[in-house]
């Protein structure tokens, strides 16, 4: 599994995320893109990691079933 490091402001993104915060998190969201865009991308690409290990997971679950 791949893991994912976050600088603070990114950690500080997902938390109000989380949290329930949209005023921070969107203005975190704009922050982010308007100097360089990088933790989207970076989730995203760990978003399709795990989504494809889950899918050869169950594949293989049901070849032994």
């Amino acid at each position: 599994m791949e893991t994912l490091e976050l600088n603070l402001q990114e950690a500080q993104f997902l938390l109000a995320i989380f949290e329930g915060d949209r005023q921070t998190a969107l203005q975190l969201l704009a922050a982010e893109h308007f100097y360089q865009p990088s933790l989207l991308p970076r989730l995203r690409k760990v978003y399709q990691v795990l989504k494809k290990q889950q899918k050869l997971q169950q594949s293989s679950e049901t070849e032994l079933a």
